[in-house]
């Protein structure tokens, strides 16, 4: 009984740590996007990218997040160093801190450039997929109410991440105007530390080689017998990810993953005019850095409030209706850009700036309605030991969607001959943009609720081998829970 209630206390203390490092990847995560500003301006000042081509290039770094599920699913089966998230936390950390220093002293080129950022966001969506593992892991954890819980994991991971975005939302605006675009790279550069801390603190159970637990054999016959030892650990890891990607394939054949799935890459497929409407708001408007750093700060806090109002009021509504709700109402508020492109709002004596702050602000508060559905969706439905894989799924959703949204922005903007020069088109883009994003809507509303149940994953947590397996890390990681409370 003493050793039952040891594990219980030991058990509780290792989830306590994991429950704080969680929130310190994903702070860092949010902070990570202080060089995107500086990375715009790169592109479009020093480089002379023009606005399709720049839409073409976001599209291919970005592709990296699409395959969040083949990350997932590598993190899940294959071990790295006898960890899941802990080794590849810290090499991955490791090579961002390389871009970022060959970003600051290196790169001249277009194509140097896009390789480098590519392997950036390839690293980044590789630690997302561990950051969210720790959050679906945490919610596998809980004996009651998984839909609330799940919805509290995931509403609280992405807070943390915002408020990190918040802090660095006004600062890059700043640093754009007072720092050479290089200098902002090399300050990036330190950010990735944080994952790399985060990876040598998180408590994992190791997946020990059965060849090191003390076999008994006879000296005379050690090499033969460690020979057979091994093919028999081989035999079985090869079993057992064979069994998971068997089980992986009849999960993704349910209805409540593919519709969803589809229909989330539909929502984020309308054509992308983010690239061109930023080069109006700079070479047209004359906005500064440091205003497009306020309008990201206003952005961010809207984006808190959603996420605080979602969770207390709206977590409990239905997944469609919260789809249904924020499109439309997104989708009408955005055309307020149309009419600032053709300058209509000056006409009633509506100054730029206060369409901006305005429109940004409640777009950025109204995704949320739509970003954590999913999200809370996503984290409910996954299955034990795929945590990684099956909630990058449907995240690799969106990016899906996403890259077939800059895409298709790029093709339509070299049709209308929009340029670094000439937005006489730029409304057509944004009108054809929001058209395309109220398409998928009767389709949603013509399918069955059961198509978005929230299935409950089989969780153990009673299993007193599944308890065990989490306290036979060393001794001295778990010490480091101390240190952890303090921070």
């Amino acid at each position: 009984m003493e050793d039952d209630d040891s594990v219980s206390e030991d058990y509780k203390r290792i989830r306590s740590n994991n429950q704080i490092l969680y929130l310190i990847c994903s702070f860092t995560w949010g902070i990570s996007t202080i060089s995107e500003l500086a990375i715009q301006f790169f592109f479009k000042d020093e480089l002379g990218v023009e606005p399709d081509l720049l839409l073409q290039i976001n599209s291919l770094i970005s592709f990296p997040w699409t395959l969040k599920p083949l990350y997932g699913l590598l993190s899940d089966l294959f071990p790295f160093y006898g960890y899941r998230r802990k080794s590849y936390l810290i090499m991955f950390g490791t090579i961002m801190i390389i871009c970022w220093l060959l970003m600051a002293f290196y790169t001249k080129t277009i194509i140097q450039t896009t390789i480098i950022l590519f392997v950036r966001n390839f690293c980044l969506a590789f630690i997302s997929v561990l950051a969210e593992s720790m959050v679906v892991e945490l919610t596998q954890l809980e004996t009651s109410n998984l839909d609330s819980k799940s919805k509290d994991y995931v509403s609280s991971f992405f807070f943390v991440k915002h408020l990190g975005s918040l802090i660095t939302s006004y600062l890059k605006g700043v640093f754009v105007d007072i720092f050479a675009l290089r200098k902002i790279f090399l300050i990036d550069a330190f950010v990735p530390i944080g994952f790399i801390i985060v990876g040598f603190l998180y408590i994992e159970a190791k997946k020990e080689n059965s060849l090191h637990k003390n076999p008994s054999y006879n000296s005379e016959d050690k090499e033969q017998y460690e020979k057979k030892l091994e093919k028999d650990h081989e035999f079985d890891l090869s079993k057992k990810r064979n069994e998971a990607i068997r089980d992986l394939l009849n999960f993704i054949k349910k209805k409540h993953v593919y519709v969803p799935f589809l229909l989330i890459v539909l929502f984020s497929a309308s054509p992308n005019y983010n690239d061109p409407f930023f080069y109006f708001l700079t070479n047209q408007l004359k906005i500064k850095a440091t205003v497009l750093g306020e309008l990201s700060f206003v952005g961010n806090i809207s984006m808190l409030v959603g996420i605080i109002f979602y969770k207390t009021y709206l977590k409990n509504v239905g997944f469609q209706k919260m789809i249904i709700f924020g499109t439309i109402f997104s989708t009408f508020i955005s055309l307020f850009n149309f009419l600032l492109v053709l300058r209509v709002n000056i006409n009633f004596g509506i100054s730029d700036l206060s369409v901006l702050f305005l429109t940004g602000a409640i777009i950025s508060f109204l995704a949320e309605f739509i970003i954590m559905p999913v999200q809370a969706l996503a984290c409910a439905s996954c299955p034990k030991n795929l945590e990684g894989t099956v909630y990058s799924i449907f995240m690799s959703a969106i990016h899906f969607g996403f890259v077939f949204s800059r895409l298709s922005g790029a093709i339509i903007s070299k049709i209308l001959n929009i340029t670094s020069k000439d937005y006489s088109k730029l409304h057509l883009l944004i009108f054809i943009s929001k058209v395309c994003t109220l398409i998928p809507l009767p389709l949603l509303c013509c399918l069955d609720d059961s198509y978005f149940s929230m299935e409950k994953p089989k969780v153990k947590i009673d299993d007193k081998d599944e308890k065990s397996d989490l306290i036979k890390c060393d001794i001295s990681e778990i010490s480091n829970d101390a240190d952890i409370n303090q921070i």
